[in-house]
């Protein structure tokens, strides 16, 4: 892995990527898995340092099928998207935090980056590319 000098010498982005989970922000490279927690419909988030999981609250709405096994198809396709957002914010440039958004009748995964000023750009997780 290279360090902030190494990738400044070979034009390699640096990057921070945090995931919004409930009331708390999570490094992505902290979370070492993630899993489907039945009952209250939740991603839970195995993160390095922490004895329980981390919870990112998933509303019904996002997955309405009936039957559990439905919903845990459902939020692993959650599981999923949000891999592919952090593989996709670890490539640019910056600071950037996922979280999940009720989007209608369903959610998604919405990328918040900040910019130099302070100031910060939403992109939506089907719109992740620079």
């Amino acid at each position: 892995m290279l360090g902030v000098a190494e990738r400044e010498a070979v034009g390699v982005a640096e990057s921070d990527v945090w995931v919004r989970a409930g009331e708390q922000l999570v490094r992505a490279d902290t979370i070492e898995r993630i899993g489907w927690k039945a009952g209250p419909g939740c991603l839970a988030l195995k993160v390095t340092g922490e004895r329980e999981p981390v919870a990112v609250d998933v509303p019904a709405a996002a997955v309405p099928t009936p039957g559990e096994a439905q919903r845990r198809a459902g939020g692993e396709v959650l599981a999923d998207l949000l891999l592919a957002a952090v593989v996709a914010c670890s490539g640019l440039p910056g600071t950037h935090r996922l979280t999940l958004e009720v989007h209608g009748a369903s959610v998604r995964w919405v990328r918040e980056t900040f910019t130099a000023d302070g100031s910060s750009v939403d992109v939506p997780v089907d719109g992740l590319a620079p």
